[in-house]
């Protein structure tokens, strides 16, 4: 006969200690705290203006800004500062996420494209894009060319790792009964790769969304 096996015997006021750090754990916190920290960094910050302790010409308080602000959006200013900004991120997110969807695509459907293209791709971006908007000013000149350009080949790099990743990942069967069924490739990235790397070419669009938020205002 089996023996029976026995069990430590637990104590009620550990077990009631249990409950209530599980329940300490669970407690949801109230969402008017999120906004007293808020708050409370606006309130700091406002005083240490005030004080002198950190001067008003490197970071202005809330209040002056609120102020500046108001100002430029009753006369006009702000209006034309954001549609040039917005016109420089949708020119340089638009041209950086055409270019680097096309080029993920041709990186993970072509074993040669991608011997050639990927080492150097992979060794161009971990550069600092800010440090090529000077050689875009020699070659571009002074204008909105240089900051649209710097925008989309920042844009670019997110997009097109992730696009050759998703490609990459993409289950090899589906694209073999394509091509033995008689797909032209054209067709296999069109309506096999592409429908299957969606999510991840989404996830770079959302990477590189941020990115466009850096230079516009230059």
């Amino acid at each position: 006969m089996e023996q029976a096996v026995s069990r430590p015997v637990v104590p009620p006021s550990t077990k009631q200690a249990i409950r209530n750090r599980v329940a300490f754990m669970e407690k949801k916190t109230p969402g008017y705290v999120s906004v007293l920290g808020i708050l409370g960094i606006l309130v700091v910050w406002e005083v240490l203006s005030r004080l002198g302790v950190v001067s008003s010409s490197y970071l202005p308080g809330p209040i002056s800004i609120v102020t500046a602000g108001w100002g430029m959006l009753l006369s006009g200013e702000i209006h034309q500062n954001v549609l040039a900004s917005l016109y420089r991120i949708a020119s340089g997110y638009a041209i950086g996420v055409c270019i680097g969807i096309v080029v993920g695509l041709l990186l993970g459907f072509f074993r040669w494209i991608d011997a050639i293209l990927t080492p150097i791709i992979y060794s161009l971006y971990p550069i600092p894009k800010i440090a090529l908007l000077p050689l875009f000013i020699l070659w571009l000149g002074i204008g909105e060319t240089p900051k649209i350009t710097i925008i989309a080949v920042g844009v670019f790099f997110p997009v097109v790792i992730n696009t050759y990743s998703g490609v990459r990942n993409v289950d090899p069967i589906l694209i073999k009964a394509a091509v033995t069924f008689g797909s032209k490739p054209l067709n296999v990235i069109r309506k096999v790769i592409l429908p299957a790397s969606l999510p991840m070419i989404f996830a770079g669009l959302k990477l590189s969304a941020g990115y466009t938020m850096l230079l516009p205002w230059k």
